[in-house]
């Protein structure tokens, strides 16, 4: 019979921690939490602080970059969003 594996959602270090304890070098992981601390959280700032950590790892990331700009847009940063949305159509 197979394991299963029960995920909660309740605390902000539970699911996207053990990557960035493995690899704090790799943007993934960053990218995860601050999605989860976003969209399942509503911590705003823990989120933009996790995306920005990883678009300095992976600047490339379109990613990355398109979930910053929605984090920026649900907190009304209408300015950054602008400039953002402009250097990802650029690139």
């Amino acid at each position: 019979m197979a394991e299963t594996q029960t995920v909660t959602w309740g605390s902000e270090d539970d699911s996207a921690a053990p990557p960035i304890t493995l690899a704090p070098d790799l943007a993934d992981g960053y990218a995860v939490r601050g999605r989860l601390r976003c969209r399942n959280l509503w911590n705003w700032s823990g989120s933009l602080a996790d995306l920005r950590r990883a678009l300095e790892l992976e600047p490339s990331s379109s990613d990355v970059r398109l979930q910053y700009v929605y984090v920026l847009f649900c907190l009304n940063q209408l300015p950054e969003v602008i400039v953002t949305t402009r250097k990802i159509i650029e690139d």
